[in-house]
């Protein structure tokens, strides 16, 4: 919001308070506009002076609560914002970071602090704090920020890496072009126009039939690219090898003719970038060095995963080979400077937040081992495969063959077929196609689900890409409507054995409750349970134990396991499972410098979900890693544990909190270190 008679604080300030529907507090307002609490204090005065003087009444501070504006005063601002003529909207910090790098990677003139602050709207103290942000984020691409005072801000590097930012970044300002929050009016050298709209109608077309799913927002950062480089040519170095012939491709001919000016380099770029969208035309060359380290990296990436978040995977080794083919697409996309973004990501996060932030960790391996960003949309499809493996549940009785028709690509396609077999026991997906090769398919199945509209008369049942509750529920009353009546005489002959025996009240709940037992074992909703509130529920003094020293690993994981025998959580044969895995796999436990995590599979012995430590003053050896703190955990299936992962994770991720658990000298001492680093 910008008021001409108020600063650019006081308009970041009313900003960001009519944005929010709820209080925000004083110390909040500072932090988000990068300000001092006493700052706020003084500008709140001004904005005030400014309301009596226009006849509105003050903004009031409420005690423990803050600051919201009543129903009058967003009514007024909202009306002087359209006197006014501005954009009412306030950039977060990380979408400062999307504009100045979309800005600086090709402006149209030179780019001063001045300029900044006036698309920005915060202090120039603000900017320089962005621009260190910058840096940072230009580092990891290997690109650079310089500054001179002929040429202003600009970013260097190479030009795939710069294209690769470009679109990274791009995609999330189209959030705020299409949902009104940039000023058109002011001259973001991003703006789509006249050149860039003609560019993507020629895009689409080659999309269209070529039959390559590019989805819509990639269609319009492409065509702003487009024009953004066409101004500034830079060349481009393509440094690898591809067993494709691009100029073969019907994609190549269609560019030749859709794009006569555009060079050589510049046609082959986007004919890449359309390529990568559709598998079977990827053909990526490489030598053996570069395979051999693909398939490392997918095996310590899943060996991680496994020891990080305690789960069972049985197809283990399909799971490797299904990430490697994975890692061969993404590391050719990287090459080319190509990040096809992920539309779903929110879904992905909200619906596998456990295992989001598990791979997150795990995505460290890919970085080191081949020296390459990841960022969240990667970090995002890479869940969907460890979320399909993770609650992968086969049965085969009774089975409705079902055909999955997914163009979003292999790691969506492999979710959504693993929570359709979860929806019901006799569910048996059999196979997963393109909308065109499905008039191919020979007619095995009873119904199709698809992402996208079939024609037709075809029986398909249409769902979301991450399948949503909703979806669940049509598809169960549809193909699930026929279910076989054992379970319905199951529960009436308990109900006639036990009604003797209940009060006629409790009646209509007992049966409920039985229902809802034996439909859930028969293979329905396989749900995670409860929400797992807080990491503390699963822990408390009596679950710590601290010693000077112990002989060895074998006698450090036996004294860290001890409370949870004592405590009934598990019984001494999963004590002796996590000792023969250690043995038999090697120090997978070890999850960080000094830290171990202990488990073994459910069926191994686990009673009851629980969590123990033992703390070390003299560091075990665990093959060849030193080990103070180890954490031990019971799962009780391969899902309900996440939660307690990474709360613990994000518990020793932090160096001064593994500083103060090693300090402590009494459990209980120990309980509330950890409780208040939680509460934190």
């Amino acid at each position: 919001m910008k008021i001409k008679d108020l600063d650019s604080r006081c308009n970041a300030i009313l900003t960001l308070l009519y944005n929010s529907s709820e209080y925000i507090q004083i110390d909040y307002i500072a932090v988000y506009i990068n300000m001092s609490g006493r700052s706020v204090y003084t500008h709140l005065k001004y904005i005030n002076s400014w309301l009596k003087a226009n006849g509105i009444p003050p903004l009031c501070l409420k005690r423990g609560h803050g600051i919201m504006l009543s129903g009058a005063q967003k009514s007024f601002l909202e009306q002087f914002s359209r006197q006014e003529d501005f954009v009412s909207y306030f950039f977060s910090s990380q979408e400062r970071l999307s504009v100045i790098i979309c800005v600086l990677l090709y402006p149209r003139k030179q780019i001063y602090i001045e300029q900044l602050e006036e698309y920005l709207q915060v202090s120039r103290n603000t900017i320089f704090s962005d621009l260190k942000k910058v840096k940072t984020e230009l580092g990891i691409y290997k690109c650079s920020l310089s500054y001179t005072s002929a040429e202003g801000y600009q970013i260097l590097g190479n030009e795939l890496k710069k294209r690769t930012l470009f679109i990274y970044y791009y995609q999330k300002i189209l959030t705020l072009l299409e949902s009104n929050k940039i000023d058109l009016k002011k001259d973001y050298p991003f703006l789509p126009g006249r050149d860039s709209d003609l560019a993507k109608i020629k895009l689409k077309a080659v999309a269209d039939k070529t039959q390559i799913p590019l989805p819509e927002n990639m269609l319009k950062t492409l065509s702003v690219q487009m024009c953004l480089t066409a101004s500034a040519p830079a060349p481009l170095q393509f440094d690898f090898k591809t067993g494709l012939n691009v100029k073969d491709t019907s994609v190549y001919r269609l560019f030749k003719t859709g794009f006569p000016d555009m060079n050589e380099e510049e046609i082959l770029y986007y004919c890449f970038h359309f390529i990568s969208y559709h598998h079977e035309l990827v053909d990526m060359t490489y030598d053996h060095d570069d395979l051999m380290l693909i398939n490392k990296t997918a095996k310590e990436m899943v060996d991680c995963f496994l020891a990080l978040s305690a789960v069972k995977i049985e197809e283990r080794e399909q799971l490797i080979s299904r990430l490697a083919s994975h890692l061969k697409v993404s590391l050719y996309r990287y090459q080319i400077g190509i990040d096809i973004g992920n539309p779903l990501i929110e879904e992905i996060r909200k619906q596998y937040g456990d295992i989001y932030e598990i791979t997150e960790q795990v995505c460290d391996i890919l970085k080191q081992n081949a020296h390459v960003p990841v960022n969240e949309n990667e970090i995002g499809y890479i869940t969907l495969y460890f979320a399909c493996y993770t609650r992968k549940n086969r049965f085969v009785d009774n089975r409705i063959n079902l055909i999955v028709v997914c163009p979003s690509g292999l790691a969506t396609a492999s979710m959504l077929k693993t929570e359709l077999e979860n929806l019901s026991s006799r569910i048996c997906v059999t196979g997963i196609l393109s909308a065109q090769d499905l008039q191919f398919c020979a007619r095995d199945y009873d119904y199709i689900i698809s992402t996208v509209d079939l024609p037709g008369d075809m029986p398909y049942i249409r769902v979301s890409p991450i399948i949503t509750e909703q979806d669940k529920k049509n598809i169960k009353n549809i193909i699930l409507k026929k279910q076989d009546e054992s379970s319905r005489l199951s529960v009436t002959r308990i109900m006639d054995i036990i009604t003797p025996y209940i009060s006629p009240n409790n009646y209509a709940n007992v049966e409920k409750e039985l229902n809802a037992i034996i439909n859930r074992n028969r293979g329905g909703d396989s749900g995670c349970g409860p929400e797992i509130a807080q990491l503390l529920d699963f822990f408390s003094p009596g679950s710590i134990r601290i010693a000077p020293c112990v002989s060895g690993w074998e006698e450090a994981i036996r004294a860290a396991s001890a409370p949870l025998v004592e405590q009934g959580y598990i019984l001494e044969t999963y004590v002796d499972a996590m000792l023969s895995l250690v043995s038999k796999y090697g120090p997978y436990i070890v999850v960080n410098d000094h830290i171990a995590l202990a488990h073994a599979h459910p069926e191994n012995g686990v009673l009851q979900i629980g969590l123990s430590l033992l703390i070390l003053k003299k560091p075990v050896d665990i093959i060849d890693k030193k080990v103070d703190l180890i954490f031990v955990i019971a799962p009780v299936d391969n899902q309900k544990h996440l939660f307690i992962i990474n709360l613990l994770m994000k518990l020793i991720s932090n160096p001064g909190a593994c500083a103060s658990l090693l300090q402590a000298e009494d459990p209980a001492l120990v309980f509330e270190t950890i409780r208040n680093l939680t509460e934190k």
